[in-house]
């Protein structure tokens, strides 16, 4: 009896050892194939073609596009037009059409004229040109047998492209209703509210969604961005840091001239003489490079007044989604980056609504990114591919038309920012949904002197356009306001956590002193030397989270411009602000901190100098949109591979404990080891989106 009880224990314990070798055997291999770095991908077929199109007026009667033709596995395909950011070609998305193309989608990417080899000049996504290439593009993939019609020239296609592809995306979408699903990301809505931007609000009731931003006239020229891209443009470079793919990154074929479609050349001057007609003509057009007469000259106008005048006013509404979005019937998916000082989230606020209002689908998106910050992230892809499969392959389950962003919180132990996103059921405040819950938070500080200095130099930095995600994040963290050009106004620390969404308001006392030619002239009706307006002035609106250890943050790496009119020496001016969408979350603890300054080296700012007093408005606080919503996921931890490594683990430490005696102690023991000491790489102890690469 002894001997049959011994060796059935015997027996039992071999089998125990067995199954928690066997559990750990799987687990291991879990984590090994998470950690496995991916094969490459499978090659794309591709046809190059050049297609040729109305070259529209000042141009040629025909100029020609290049493109490629990303062929998918299985024809007739759904077809997706994808556009290139500004200084790019077709061959800055090739990656992202490639990853279409494998997804099943028949991919036409092409350079938009004036850029890579196509002909033409850029008119910056004029309605009256690039937007007619694009159509075109569309009655081409009609003519395809390989693409799937759904009527007599109506294909089923799809339209997207970040930044300057984004504009060409809504307009496209705008005047032809053949589009069945668009997907913009990064674009603008107004150009002119883009680079002229006014966050002096002239209504003074709440905002109808949570990124609104009530637009106003006669903004602060953002003078470095468009010098920035007037460059890479002209230059024939692509500046560092500029999304000319969804991915973000800078691989597009140059442009320079010399290139196809470029300025002509000119035969030699004779030596000692003076230049010909010939030469001087191509001097002339050469500092234009590939941009269009009347955009360069137009550029070249106000980037010496600092001011929008009207005819560039009406060339950049020619050039903005605002002219034509409210037609769009295309659901449409817009995505739009937080890190951004160029288009900003109230550019995407005011598409959706425009697009909402014709009764049409439409789901915004937030990502952690932006032309100061990077491309989309692998979550936001996934919802790029849904929102095609549904509405062009239709063959997936319809989206989520909800919001959702990201938000910044705390620092890793590997250096890494952690980035959860949150999903609310809708857009606050869009199409009739509830808005966004408002927090009011009290603001202290008495009336500043503050001083424009002469000349606008020294001037504050608060962000470097076009340098990148480093960049951009350095200085939204060491950034600093000059002393005597910026009041501070600040709240107390805050007693719980708050998740800043969309666009904060304000109210400001502005109070202008006599300038320094009135006091020389010995009354404050002294005779001015200056040209410049004494009513009015313009100011950057700043906020920063101020952590309890005293690390400034200002929010999304952005100043708001303000242009105050109607000013008299002496007199009181009392206007709101309405700052630039951010999304930010402010600790308990933190005090948030909200900056008046009189420059930024972004923007163009007066030359005369000036004083002013600065204070609070009547109500003293800080209005804060929260929209809520639900965690969804985080950037260090991706939740269904952690989710399925935790009942792994259950499952193996379960047999282990089921199995623990002593003939498996060692193996309890080495498997804790491997699992939870340093054998195992950081990341796959921690399971980030690294791993999963």
């Amino acid at each position: 009896m002894a001997r049959s009880a011994l060796l059935g224990s015997f027996t039992r314990s071999r089998a125990r050892r067995w199954i928690s070798i066997s559990v750990a055997l799987v687990v291991l291999l879990a984590i090994a194939f998470i950690a496995w770095p991916s094969s490459d991908p499978k090659p794309v077929a591709t046809q190059d073609v050049v297609l040729p199109v109305a070259g529209g007026a000042g141009e040629d009667a025909t100029i020609n596009i290049d493109a490629t033709v990303y062929l998918p596995d299985s024809l007739p395909a759904p077809a997706i037009i994808m556009a290139h950011g500004l200084g790019g070609s077709k061959n800055s998305v090739a990656a992202d059409a490639e990853d279409l193309a494998r997804s099943g989608y028949l991919v036409l990417a092409y350079s938009a004229r004036g850029f890579g080899a196509s002909g033409g000049h850029i008119h910056l996504d004029s309605l009256d040109y690039e937007a007619q290439d694009a159509k075109a593009l569309v009655d081409y993939l009609s003519t395809r047998s390989d693409v799937v019609q759904d009527g007599p020239g109506d294909p089923r296609v799809g339209v997207t492209g970040g930044s300057y592809g984004g504009a060409v995306t809504l307009m496209l979408a705008g005047i032809d209703p053949r589009v069945d699903a668009a997907v913009p990301l990064i674009t603008w809505h107004s150009l002119a509210d883009a680079l002229f931007p006014n966050y002096a609000t002239p209504a003074s009731g709440p905002a109808a969604t949570v990124g609104e931003v009530p637009a106003a006239a006669d903004g602060v020229f953002k003078r470095y961005w468009a010098a920035v891209f007037m460059t890479s443009i002209t230059s024939g470079s692509l500046v560092s840091g500029a999304v000319a793919g969804l991915s973000g990154g800078s691989t597009g074929a140059g442009l320079g001239i010399g290139t196809a479609g470029s300025s002509p050349s000119a035969a030699p001057a004779p030596a000692g003489g003076p230049p010909s007609p010939d030469a001087m003509k191509a001097l002339a057009q050469g500092s234009c490079g590939r941009v269009a007469v009347d955009v360069c000259v137009g550029y070249n106008r106000v980037a010496e007044s600092g001011r929008l005048d009207s005819a560039m006013t009406t060339l950049l509404a020619n050039s903005s989604p605002a002219a034509v979005v409210g037609n769009i019937t295309a659901p449409t998916l817009i995505i739009q980056g937080e890190r951004d000082t160029l288009f900003g989230l109230d550019h995407a606020d005011a598409n959706a609504r425009a697009i909402a209002a014709n009764g049409t689908d439409v789901s915004v998106i937030w990502f952690s990114g932006g032309h100061d910050g990077g491309g989309i992230d692998d979550g936001t892809r996934a919802s790029m591919h849904a929102w095609f499969d549904h509405y062009l392959a239709r063959d997936a389950p319809a989206p989520n038309l909800g919001f959702r962003y990201n938000i910044d919180g705390s620092i890793s132990d590997t250096g890494n920012v952690r980035s959860r996103t949150l999903s609310a059921p809708a857009y606050p405040g869009l199409a009739g949904a509830p808005g966004a819950s408002i927090v009011s938070e009290q603001l202290s500080g008495n009336p500043q002197p503050v001083i424009n200095p002469p000349g606008g130099t020294p001037a504050a930095i608060s962000s470097l356009p076009g340098l990148g995600a480093t960049a951009s994040t350095a200085l939204a963290t060491l950034g600093a306001d000059i002393p005597g050009q910026s009041a501070r106004f600040t709240t107390t620390p805050l007693a719980q956590q708050l998740l800043l969404t969309g666009s904060a308001k304000i109210d400001l006392s502005i109070t202008p002193g006599p300038s320094a030619d009135q006091l020389a002239g010995g009354s404050a009706g002294g005779a001015s030397t200056s040209s410049e307006s004494t009513s009015e002035a313009t100011f950057f609106v700043k906020l920063y989270k101020v952590s309890n250890s005293g690390i400034r943050t200002l929010a999304g790496g952005a100043a708001s411009p303000i242009r105050v009119t109607g000013l008299a020496v002496g007199q009181p001016t009392n206007i709101t602000v309405n700052l630039t969408p951010v999304a930010l979350q402010i600790d308990a603890g933190s005090t948030i901190e909200v900056v008046v300054a009189t420059t930024d080296q972004a923007f163009a700012v007066p030359n005369k100098s000036a004083s002013y007093l600065i204070g609070l408005g009547t109500a003293a606080t800080i209005s804060i949109p929260v929209a809520g919503g639900s965690n969804i996921s985080t950037s260090e931890i991706p939740i269904a591979a952690l989710i399925g490594l935790i009942a792994l683990l259950i499952v193996a430490l379960g047999a282990l404990i089921v199995g623990a005696e002593s003939e498996n102690t060692a193996l309890t023991s080495t498997l804790t080891s491997l699992i939870f000491r340093s054998e195992l790489p950081a990341c796959a102890r921690s399971m980030p989106v690294a791993c999963l690469r």
